[in-house]
């Protein structure tokens, strides 16, 4: 086997598989977060500083100062103040060490497609999947930890406890009778669980199974045009003017034991409640084989990713957790002074199907 990059063949096809990752990185991100509204946000300071140019601009969270507001007395002029502290969020991020492949790829492979294509053009392809895949995973992991946090969260200013302070539980759970499926009503007693902050939730996250429940419910409430032969559908169901996106990620979805219904989760969220951050990759790495009966190249990339719920923090002395780790809501503990500074709400939920 040859180094890394002994030809220059290698450095070539590098070049052309990260800037087709880099370039589809960026285009499903800024897909993402538009229908987001800013609530879920996916980044990747190496494929935006590729796109964009200059230096990278890491965001800080600061939390609110508790006891801002003081009172003045100029009858104790003496008096020593209450000093208050600006401070970021302690302990918000948490990381992981990913990585995609290793992939191999024959010279044979690459041609059998047709006289068109190359190994120049598998690494376009394998550029794709390994800018799919990364964003896939970070995605669902990301969901997940939203899942464990609120899980989490029983807290309403840090001190007094109030189980699943953010957490409508509508479903039957184990128990006889009909379903409990999503309404106009019930995502306005969800929205209630933020109390007065509850017009900082802009998005809503749910499965389709649950989406197709709430377009039912309002589907009385669409107003239907016609205009030269084409059907027009107007006020379709945004949750009371929220955003929805519609995404079946496995952690909003609980299969319960025996005959009992499965339980979906919809999460509202407000701006920046959830960030998942590619902060470092270490680039593309590609070793030639020629000691095969068809010559081959071994394509392998490692990344690390960040992961923040806003209003809470990583609680566990584990480094580099795994995927389960992360869902774990053990895991997870609250970091504000108020419940209303969590931007993140969970609703469950039957489904008709």
């Amino acid at each position: 086997m040859t180094s890394t990059y002994g030809a220059p063949s290698d450095m070539v096809y590098t070049d052309t598989l990260r800037a087709e990752e880099y370039r589809r990185t960026v285009e499903h991100i800024d897909v993402f977060n538009a229908a987001a509204r800013g609530a879920t946000v996916l980044e990747s300071d190496p494929a935006r500083q590729m796109a964009e140019g200059g230096d990278f601009t890491p965001t800080g969270r600061w939390k609110p100062v508790s006891s801002l507001i003081a009172r003045r007395d100029n009858a104790n002029p003496g008096n020593t103040v209450d000093v208050q502290k600006l401070e970021m969020t302690g302990g918000t991020l948490i990381r992981q060490t990913k990585g995609c492949g290793p992939v191999a790829i024959t010279d044979i492979q690459a041609r059998k497609a047709g006289r068109a294509f190359d190994m120049n053009s598998a690494m376009v392809n394998l550029g794709q999947q390994f800018a799919d895949a990364k964003l896939l995973a970070i995605r669902n992991n990301l969901v997940a930890a939203a899942v464990a946090a609120v899980d989490s969260a029983d807290t309403t200013n840090g001190t007094t406890a109030s189980a699943n302070i953010h957490i409508l539980q509508a479903a039957r759970g184990k128990t006889a009778g009909a379903k409990v499926t999503a309404s106009m009503s019930y995502i306005n007693q969800l929205l209630a669980k933020i109390g007065d902050a509850r017009e900082d939730i802009v998005t809503f996250l749910m499965p389709s199974a649950v989406f197709t429940d709430l377009v039912g419910d309002s589907i009385t409430n669409y107003k239907v045009d016609k205009v030269a032969g084409v059907t027009i559908y107007q006020d379709v169901v945004q949750c009371f003017g929220r955003a929805v996106v519609v995404a079946d990620v496995p952690s909003l979805v609980s299969a319960l034991t025996s005959n009992y219904a499965t339980e979906y989760a919809v999460l509202g969220l407000g701006v920046g409640a959830l960030t998942a951050r590619i902060i470092y990759d270490q680039g593309i790495e590609i070793q030639r084989d020629i000691l095969k009966e068809s010559s081959m190249y071994y394509v392998r990339e490692d990344f690390d990713v960040e992961y923040e719920v806003y209003g809470m923090k990583w609680n566990s002395a584990t480094v580099n957790p795994t995927d389960a780790q992360l869902a774990t809501a053990s895991n997870w503990d609250e970091d504000y002074t108020d419940h209303r500074q969590l931007k993140l709400v969970k609703g469950v939920f039957d489904a008709t199907v």
